[in-house]
């Protein structure tokens, strides 16, 4: 029984770390390619006092509308994965939300979009 639980600790941990990495490869990426491409994003986090959370804001000025990324390794989106991103749309009312993630295909969620991490690098 200790075995199976250790098991089961390691994976939660493995998938942790994955997740980790995922988040931050891409935030790099798109740090990295905004610098490259000249595509003038101001980027940073955003988070509410209540702990509600955006991964990853891109805005290019005041009088455009920000691009809200919320990075998650899941391939099935749930409700409490777009939580903070919502959240965010209350304030920022024009703000295109986008779940990446590694789902097989793109879609739509209460005003969500649900894409797969490969192609968020050609939407931006």
């Amino acid at each position: 029984m200790l075995f199976a639980k250790n098991l089961e600790l390691k994976y939660r941990d493995h998938h942790c770390a994955l997740a980790n990495y995922l988040n931050l490869f891409i935030i790099n990426e798109i740090y990295r390619n905004n610098h490259y491409h000249e595509w003038s994003y101001s980027l940073y986090h955003w988070r509410t006092k209540n702990g509600e959370e955006v991964d990853l804001v891109l805005n290019k000025n005041k009088m455009s509308h920000p691009i809200a990324l919320e990075i998650k390794m899941t391939t099935e989106v749930i409700e409490d994965d777009l939580k903070g991103l919502i959240a965010f749309k209350n304030e920022e009312k024009k703000a295109r939300l986008i779940c990446v993630c590694n789902t097989p295909k793109n879609y739509m969620v209460e005003g969500v979009e649900i894409i797969n991490w490969k192609d968020i690098f050609s939407m931006l």
